[in-house]
């Protein structure tokens, strides 16, 4: 009897397990395709730009901890009321601190927040959020750009650009060295906002030439130009390569359309060996060599490195053949160039000099294995006995123990000039030769290793050029 009723209660279980169900809707349910309308795409939320309006009018607001600094540095009205707020004379400036409020928060470096590099404290106050901020986080480079980019802030203290060794170098060549540490601090009072952070290449102007947001914050893999490299090197090597000296701009520059990082590539402005071995050493040796002058060592760049054909006699060129490395390829082909003719420190700390210009070569007073040339394009150098006087006397005791007439590198480059014109603009001609008449009287004796006492011979027969 009992076994009957078991089918009986199951299906009594299955009947109302049924009615307990809720009723159909009476409209009909979306396609299976259609997207669920609660929905949202994060690319559409992060890819929506605010309205001009709205970043002028109303803060921005980014995800993260700096929502209060983009605030502000977003905003001209909010600058421009803080600046005068302070009473300071930002408010014309301020570019210089205006960030790309809707690009800046998207980028590598905008997602990290405002206070990953630059410190300070996340408030709308301005004393506040500035309190343990770092306005140039690039100046610690090590500690902060070196989080992600430690293959280039471990050897970037001993860049040029960063230590100034070139000007410490020429300086220390006329001075003593019981002298050396007051030149070292001269140095750095009159040249200090002379050195190049990383920040001053792929962000900022550099200091020297104003400082400054450069696009926003957003920072720039490849430098800017005219807005870092020439914005410092503006009196010689900008004006030169750009034609602003009164003739055509270097070649390089108006018919290859390079710029200076084409030729002289970021291991070099990093202060990164060119060879791998050099950065890798074996176990004979751990360290890195120290930091050496300009025209030390190899040259870096060559102009060999591209016009292949001229270093190997191949070019059909008789003048290349002949002349070979006997003269530097700036010889024929740079023209006039600045020379700055005298130097000193006024009592503010300013360097004051003046420069003429001209074209000169002498003697190669570097000649080594790596500089063989007999003559050089040569130009004089801003400094005289008296330069930091007013900082420390007389620190240049040995003056007259290198030459004021310099070793040069003009960046200028033509295929024709005026020395290419004829053979006899250069033998049997002084025209472009520093001879013993163009120096003054005082630096003659400093001078003696690049002097050049007569002209190559003049050319009276073909047969001096067998």
């Amino acid at each position: 009897m009992k076994r009957n009723l078991i089918p009986a209660l199951i299906l009594v279980l299955i009947l109302l397990s049924a009615c307990a169900q809720p009723s159909p809707p009476t409209t009909e349910a979306p396609p299976a395709t259609t997207a669920p309308v609660t929905r949202v795409e994060p690319e559409a939320v992060t890819q929506q730009p605010a309205s001009t309006q709205a970043v002028e009018t109303s803060p921005v607001e980014p995800a993260g901890e700096g929502d209060a600094c983009l605030a502000c540095h977003s905003s001209p009205e909010l600058l421009a009321a803080s600046a005068d707020a302070a009473g300071s004379t930002q408010a014309g400036e301020l570019d210089k601190y205006l960030v790309d409020g809707e690009q800046f928060p998207q980028s590598v470096h905008g997602l990290n927040g405002c206070m990953s590099c630059h410190g300070g404290q996340a408030a709308e106050d301005k004393a506040t959020a500035h309190l343990g901020m770092t306005a140039d986080p690039g100046s610690s480079a090590q500690a902060l750009c070196g989080e992600c980019h430690p293959n280039v802030t471990a050897v970037h203290a001993g860049s040029l650009h960063m230590n100034l060794s070139g000007i410490r170098y020429a300086l220390k060549q006329r001075s003593l060295l019981a002298d050396h540490p007051a030149v070292d601090e001269a140095v750095d009072a009159v040249f200090g906002d002379y050195q190049a952070a990383c920040g001053d290449c792929h962000v900022s102007y550099p200091e020297a030439a104003g400082g400054g947001l450069i696009a926003g914050h957003m920072f720039q893999r490849r430098p800017d130009m005219e807005a870092t490299c020439t914005a410092c090197h503006n009196t010689l090597a900008s004006a030169e390569f750009l034609g602003e000296n009164g003739h055509s701009g270097d070649v390089h520059y108006t018919q290859g359309g390079m710029e200076c990082v084409d030729c002289h590539e970021g291991s070099e402005m990093h202060g990164q060996p060119a060879e791998c071995q050099t950065c890798h050493p074996g176990p004979e040796g751990q360290q890195l060599p120290p930091p050496n002058h300009r025209y030390d060592g190899v040259q870096s760049p060559r102009c060999e490195t591209c016009h292949i054909t001229v270093a190997t006699g191949n070019d059909d060129i008789l003048m290349h053949e002949m002349h070979g490395s006997k003269l530097s390829c700036q010889v024929c082909h740079a023209t006039v160039y600045q020379n700055c003719e005298s130097c000193h420190i006024e009592a503010d700390g300013e360097v004051d000099f003046e420069a003429s210009p001209g074209f000169l070569i002498g003697r190669n007073p570097m000649q080594t294995y790596d500089r063989p040339y007999e003559y050089v394009p040569v130009r004089h150098v801003p400094v005289e006995p008296g330069t930091f006087d007013s900082l420390g006397a007389n620190l240049l005791k040995n003056f007259a123990r290198v030459e004021t007439w310099k070793y040069a590198t003009p960046h200028n480059i033509q295929r024709n000039t005026p020395q290419t014109t004829t053979c006899t603009a250069c033998h049997g001609s002084d025209q472009f030769f520093l001879t013993v008449d163009k120096i003054d009287p005082a630096e003659v004796e400093a001078n003696r290793n690049v002097i050049v006492d007569q002209p190559p011979a003049e050319i009276t027969s073909s047969e001096q050029f067998r």
